[in-house]
């Protein structure tokens, strides 16, 4: 968006607020000039809040007329629509904000039209600047003979979902702006939007500053994989100063592009002011193809070097993503500049180094021939983390030996790269950890081996013994100075893989009590996590106390081991949000006297269940927990009817049809 166009949405912004403000400031509800003397407002008496109402608005530049009503709970419902729109104004928005108090107003927080509203030509900013508005469901609506969607949707600062399935924008020229400054994170029927006609992209997502980075990433990505951009002249500020962290477009065709400027960069205002608050773009991890161009015209360069926010604040790291969905802090070397990855990773690039100048001449229309298809990341060094092994290690003669098995995780060295560890092998390659020797370990031969963990500047040693009379059976390498201490050997029992048993299985000998993995469990007494199946003081990484049931540490079972003894032992993650442990990654008993499953998985007996979470729980309309219906204090007592299993939880199906946890830290069978 030019500075003309972004000064023009924030005056008719605060416009608009200030002519709802005087309009409020009268007596009574009463209709100005520009409401026509045919609409019809129903009113109980002069205090009483409107409800509902109709307007019709027909002259030279617009044709449109609707029915509305606004519901207890925020739901503003629109009938009998039509719409021919061509001003600079929401007709919905204005028109309500004349007849409803403020309140009532801000109590709009989901639009939905109902039967068969048609829609054509200019619709711009029919449903933008509604304060509080979180779902617009418009997805009968026809647009089939619109031609101008700009700003659409636009400023709807808490605007988190929109259906437009079933939209055919087939004649669709504008988009521009169409989401501009809104936090969204779902749009049902993005992918589906024709846009071979659309000549005008500039700033439709920019400012899109939704909390969650990794949604709006991916609303913007699938839109990227669908939309036909061979039309398009104006890519400005596409997806400017927005949370997207990183995006490939190096499938689309900008055959016609004539304006590229900040399509991924950050616009710097020389204001501040406490009612707008801009910060640099996170945009951090581009993808790019050779029918990609850029064409900057307003701005000096269509992908910005790394910058910071403007008001001062100093953002130190690049935030990428794992394999797994894991978001690692890379720090920024502060040079400014790209790097290609070339034949290495996001994490550990190895490709040349990229100035801002360089895309806007190597993507130039004319550069001859363009880079093929390469991913770009903000220039960084390796963050430093620590190297956890399972180690040392005593094999028989003639065991499997596998090295990857004895990676444990990697942690945060002091730099606050990594909130939890990193137990993902295929993270830890990502970030470019090499394992060297592993090749020379012979366990046919007797001997003492050494496998090294090696990622940037830390390593660590994994020791492999195979007991013997031969005094070595080749040494790999020197010894490396491990980032973890040494704990004794985890189980003999290597090839001991035990299945996902619900039931007794002979075959891994494991016993009926023993949780699924990806179960839930909880300590019913004081136990210790260890980075190793064989208990020892000093293999112990957590301790966590006898706790009321409420507040009872819990775990995920992500695997299953034994100790040197046969002992049974769970692989689990401490999933404790807000406590010193939460996320680590250890080993616990699976001793039922001490840890046991977090779930019910029976019926009270009465049928009755007592709510023991201090803060109560709430009842959901289904068993996924979605679609809040009531909220029960502590010590609410609630009537079951039957047990509903949803994955590898439980949920328990209350009398009236509605469903809440079976999770025993929330709730406890029978009158408490």
């Amino acid at each position: 968006m030019n500075s003309n166009h972004k000064m023009l949405l924030r005056e008719f912004s605060i416009g608009a607020a200030v002519m709802a403000a005087v309009a409020l400031s009268a007596p009574a509800l009463t209709t100005r000039a520009s409401i026509p003397t045919n609409q019809n407002v129903s009113t109980l008496n002069s205090s009483t809040k409107v409800q509902s109402g109709h307007y019709t608005e027909d002259n030279s530049e617009d044709n449109y007329q609707f029915d509305w009503s606004l519901s207890d709970d925020g739901t503003l419902t629109l009938s009998n629509a039509s719409f021919v729109f061509g001003g600079n104004n929401s007709p919905i928005n204005s028109h309500i904000s004349n007849q409803l108090p403020a309140d009532v107003v801000s109590a709009v927080k989901k639009i939905v039209l109902t039967g068969s509203p048609v829609a054509s030509g200019n619709i711009q900013y029919l449903f933008c600047h509604f304060a509080n508005v979180e779902n617009i469901d418009v997805h009968n609506l026809n647009v089939s003979g619109v031609t101008s969607m700009q700003a659409l949707f636009c400023e709807n600062q808490k605007l988190d979902s929109v259906n437009i399935s079933s939209w055919d924008t087939s004649n669709v020229s504008n988009m521009a702006t169409m989401f501009w400054e809104d936090p969204i994170t779902t749009i049902t029927g993005l992918n589906d939007l024709k846009t071979g006609q659309v000549t005008d992209m500039h700033e439709l997502f920019a400012t899109s500053n939704s909390a969650d980075n990794s949604k709006v990433t991916q609303l913007a990505q699938s839109f990227i994989n669908t939309a036909d951009v061979h039309s398009v002249k104006n890519f400005e500020g596409l997806f400017d100063n927005s949370n997207m962290i990183n995006l490939d477009i190096s499938s689309w065709h900008m055959d016609a592009a004539t304006d590229t400027s900040n399509m991924f960069g950050d616009y710097q205002i020389a204001l501040q002011s406490p009612l707008v608050s801009y910060t640099g773009s996170k945009m951090t991890t581009l993808t790019l193809g050779p029918d990609d161009k850029f064409v900057p015209v307003s701005e000096p360069t269509a992908v910005v070097a790394p910058t910071f926010n403007p008001f001062g604040s100093t953002q130190t790291y690049v935030p990428v993503s794992l394999p797994s969905g894991t978001t690692i802090n890379m720090p920024v070397d502060k040079s400014g500049n790209w790097e290609a990855v070339g034949s290495g990773t996001v994490t550990n690039p190895q490709g040349a180094t990229w100035t801002s100048a360089d895309f806007d001449t190597k993507y130039a229309p004319t550069a001859t021939p363009r880079p093929a298809k390469e991913t770009y990341v903000w220039k960084h060094t390796a963050p430093k983390l620590n190297i956890n092994l399972k180690s040392p290690v005593t094999l028989k003669q003639g065991a499997k030996f596998d090295a990857d098995s004895y990676f444990v995780s990697l942690t945060d060295a002091g730099e606050n790269a990594i909130s939890a560890p990193i137990t993902s092998l295929k993270d830890a390659e990502a970030l470019g950890m090499t394992i060297s020797g592993a090749d020379k370990v012979n366990t046919k031969v007797p001997g003492t081996y050494n496998v090294t963990f090696k990622l940037g500047s830390q390593s660590a040693t994994l020791k492999v013994t195979i007991p013997g009379s031969s005094s070595n059976g080749g040494n790999s390498s020197n010894s490396s100075s491990s980032t973890t201490p040494a704990s004794t050997a985890p189980s003999t029992n290597n090839s001991w893989n035990p299945t996902t048993p619900n039931q007794p299985n002979g075959n891994t000998g494991l016993p009926n009590y023993a949780a699924v993995k990806g179960d839930a469990v909880y300590a019913t007494k004081a136990i210790y996590m260890y980075s190793s199946p064989n208990f020892t003081k000093h293999n112990r990484i957590a301790k966590y106390t006898k706790k009321t049931r409420a507040t009872r540490p819990m775990f995920v079972v992500t695997g299953y081991d034994k100790s040197n003894g046969g002992a049974l032992r769970y692989k689990v993650r401490d999933v404790n949000k807000g406590s010193k442990t939460y996320g680590k990654s250890g080993y616990v008993t699976a001793n039922n006297k001490y840890v046991g499953g977090a779930y019910y998985q029976t019926m009270p007996k009465n049928k009755k269940l007592t709510v023991i979470a201090k803060h109560g729980i709430n009842s959901y309309r289904s068993a996924s927990l979605t679609g809040k219906s009531k909220h029960y204090k502590k010590g609410a007592r609630l009537h079951v009817k039957k047990l509903v299993k949803h994955n590898l939880t439980t949920r328990y199906q209350l009398t009236n049809g509605h469903y809440v946890t079976g999770n025993k830290k929330f709730v406890i069978q029978g009158n408490y």
